[in-house]
């Protein structure tokens, strides 16, 4: 199997992160993609996990297992982070996250949506799962970086998130998107310490030229079963 989705009847979630080099001498910008990731699917909460077990498969988790080991494949005797490097994270569709359910949102009138605040689904919205949404992931990343906690004894600095592009947006109004920006931009309940300061927040971008019938929820698809991690 290739991993990839079957056109005629499923789609998935597909991330990215490119890192994207200033040639000052050419007066250019150089862009490379690092890693690749597709994935929709998570372990259920309600079955008990083993510890061998990746419970999140979300795309934008096992984008960042992939970034990883692209950095541990940089690793030399030394490791000095490009200041003229910036890194851009890109993702095909909304990350998954309760966001319509917050108070403010004009939509939010009944009960129901109250009580389904603190579920994780990912898009075909299927079992729930115990790991934090993907929102609330990159909200972190924008504040930890990258690099996870064992790599930055080499990076010695967090690597930031420069840029987030956010395709199939063609229907996403103002309030929705200043509700995102809003989400992405808070520190998360999880971090009771942060040693780092945060120079700026990352550029938030809503592409509506990206569309990819792969990578749109249908109703007359289910989402794809397997991943791929590049």
């Amino acid at each position: 199997k290739s991993g990839k989705p079957d056109p005629n009847s499923e789609y998935t979630v597909l991330a990215a992160i490119v890192c994207d080099h200033k040639n000052h001498e050419k007066g250019s910008i150089e862009r490379k993609v690092v890693a690749l990731s597709t994935g929709t699917k998570c372990y259920p909460s309600n079955q008990s996990s083993k510890d061998y077990l990746i419970v999140d498969s979300h795309a934008e988790s096992l984008l960042k297992r992939a970034f990883k080991r692209y950095l541990i494949s940089q690793l030399d005797n030394e490791f000095k982070i490009d200041n003229n490097l910036g890194i851009s994270l890109f993702i095909s569709q909304l990350p998954c996250g309760s966001l319509q359910r917050w108070k403010g949102d004009p939509n939010y009138v009944s009960n129901e949506t109250q009580t389904d605040r603190q579920m994780n689904r990912k898009p075909g919205r299927g079992e729930t799962c115990h790991k934090p949404p993907c929102i609330r992931k990159i909200a972190k990343w924008i504040y930890m970086g990258l690099q996870g906690k064992r790599l930055l004894e080499y990076t010695k600095q967090p690597i930031c998130i420069n840029n987030i592009v956010i395709g199939n947006c063609g229907q996403l109004g103002e309030y929705d998107q200043q509700m995102i920006k809003d989400l992405l931009s808070l520190d998360p309940n999880c971090i009771t310490y942060n040693p780092f300061e945060l120079n700026s927040l990352p550029q938030i971008k809503f592409c509506k030229e990206f569309r990819n019938d792969l990578f749109i929820k249908s109703d007359e698809k289910q989402s794809a079963p397997t991943a791929v991690v590049i």
